[in-house]
């Protein structure tokens, strides 16, 4: 994926950072979703609510884990990241990583009684942060025709 592996000689978790596909924030949302369903039910005992919060701290870590990954991957190898985004397989699960965000802005406000705002905030921040991914998608003329949410479908009808 990288291609100029071969020039730079990088450590070992740099490497690994390097090899993480835009993919993986698809399962960042599994894990937040995974988390706001035990949420949803959190109200039948105690030992929910220890669950709720361990995989919230772990969901929050990931997610955090997999965008500093991405950030350093975008630093270090912009023309590969740039690939991965206009490519119409991959490229979707780069929304991913703003609707996990959303979700777990939507759970710091509902878990956290004392500190709504910080929940807001972020729920806000990523909603604006998703509008502004989308219009990048429609000024790349991906958004259009269906193109980008289903390549394999709109290949096979155009002929």
């Amino acid at each position: 994926m990288i291609r100029n592996q071969g020039a730079t000689r990088y450590p070992k978790f740099i490497k690994f950072c390097l090899r993480i596909p835009v993919g993986t924030f698809g399962l960042v949302l599994g894990l937040v979703g995974c988390t706001a369903a035990w949420f949803a039910y959190s109200g039948l005992g105690s030992s929910v609510t220890l669950i709720v919060s361990a995989f919230f701290i772990f969901s929050a870590i990931v997610w955090l884990f997999v965008v500093l990954a991405f950030v350093l991957r975008a630093f270090l190898a912009p023309e590969d990241v740039t690939a991965e985004l206009r490519n119409p397989n991959s490229g979707v699960f780069a929304s991913s990583r703003l609707m996990a965000a959303m979700l777990l802005g939507a759970m710091v406000y509902h878990m956290n009684h004392m500190n709504h705002m910080a929940g807001q905030l972020v729920v806000f921040s990523f909603s604006a942060l998703t509008l502004m991914f989308g219009s990048w998608l429609m000024a790349i003329g991906k958004l259009r025709a269906g193109t980008y949410l289903r390549p394999a479908v709109s290949d096979r009808t155009s002929s």
